[in-house]
């Protein structure tokens, strides 16, 4: 059911958008923090992992999360980078909580993170289809057209 042209949600529909994305990309970005102020744990956690060249792969997940998340933030190919992001997450949950092969003492902890991060693609996906909207670099470009 859509709503009527003037009515509630589409007046706030541009900052509801914004703060959403905010919020969506605030957990890659605290993510990239974290991996950025500990990046020789970060490195061991990927080697633990068994995860080849993972220098490499370290630098790129930082820079993917940071970059992306930046870039959602201010609303710039928020389309595009949101599915990527959303495949990224999806993928790197499959592979770093697994919960079905963890053991009994890990087992909730990598349940309640694989179904967190699960969510996250869900709304990445979401924005994806529904775009920025009003506050956004992408809505102030397509404007000026």
């Amino acid at each position: 059911m859509s709503h009527p042209k003037n009515s509630f949600f589409n007046y706030l529909e541009s900052p509801i958008v914004f703060f959403g994305r905010l919020l969506i990309a605030s957990s890659f970005l605290l993510g990239s923090y974290d991996k950025i102020v500990f990046f020789p744990d970060w490195l061991g956690y990927l080697d633990h992992q068994g995860l080849p060249y993972v220098n490499i792969f370290a630098i790129a997940s930082i820079g993917v999360e940071l970059i992306f998340s930046l870039a959602l933030v201010i609303g710039f190919k928020v389309r595009f980078l949101s599915f990527v992001l959303a495949i990224f997450c999806l993928a790197t949950t499959l592979f770093h909580h697994a919960f079905w092969t963890a053991l009994v003492d890990l087992y909730n902890f990598q349940l309640v993170i694989f179904l967190k991060d699960i969510s996250l693609s869900g709304g990445l996906l979401l924005l994806s289809v529904l775009g920025p909207k009003g506050w956004s670099i992408d809505h102030l470009l397509t404007r000026k057209k």
